[in-house]
């Protein structure tokens, strides 16, 4: 199938940030592209822009899993609260969106629409669906443990170094005192700063 100018449609699969390393799923993908002679574009769909080089890793991955001799596959990262706008950006004439049927979307205040009824009401291009890949509760249930064990570790990493400042108080007169305190403050952010990124990974 071809879409407008002779360039070849697309499947554009929009890709949560927590599947940026299943190749189970890249294989469906792939299965999907081969069937209806289409390229593949993924739309990453970042939670913390934080993670693109992480989630850059993973794409990668499941780029070289989902191309063949037949299919070229690409990929394009979005921050997640501004999917549609970049949904709108790359879609053409002749592409079909892929998306999960456990997708939701904001709409309104405290309420959400599932994502393949939201996107089939606002937009032309076709629209189908994958399930069983996508499981938000287990998203939620990470950030709420990645969240838990940084705050724990901040306040271990807090009070560890308070001690070593009243230690230092006593033990450092004049102005080694001073440097003393400012090479703890300074080991201090940057014990902080790994821990964040520990947490992240």
């Amino acid at each position: 199938m071809n879409s407008e100018k002779g360039r070849p449609a697309r499947l554009i699969v929009l890709l949560p940030e927590s599947l940026t390393e299943n190749l189970e799923f890249a294989q469906k993908i792939h299965w999907m592209a081969a069937r209806a002679q289409n390229d593949v574009l993924y739309l990453t769909l970042l939670d913390n822009p934080d993670n693109l080089l992480t989630a850059q890793r993973g794409i990668a991955t499941m780029k070289a899993v989902t191309e063949s001799n037949l299919i070229r596959a690409g990929s394009v990262t979005a921050p997640a609260a501004h999917w549609f706008e970049k949904l709108q950006e790359i879609l053409r004439p002749g592409d079909t969106i892929v998306c999960h049927v456990e997708q939701v979307v904001k709409h309104g205040f405290m309420k959400t629409v599932a994502m393949p009824e939201y996107l089939a009401g606002i937009l032309t291009a076709p629209v189908v669906t994958v399930e069983g890949f996508y499981f938000p509760q287990h998203a939620i249930i990470k950030g709420w443990i990645s969240g838990l064990l940084f705050w724990l570790g901040a306040l271990v990493i807090l009070a560890g170094f308070t001690f070593l400042e009243l230690q230092a108080d006593t033990a450092f007169p004049g102005f080694a005192h001073k440097l003393v305190l400012g090479a703890i403050l300074v080991i201090e952010f940057g014990a902080f700063w790994l821990w964040s990124q520990i947490v992240r990974r």
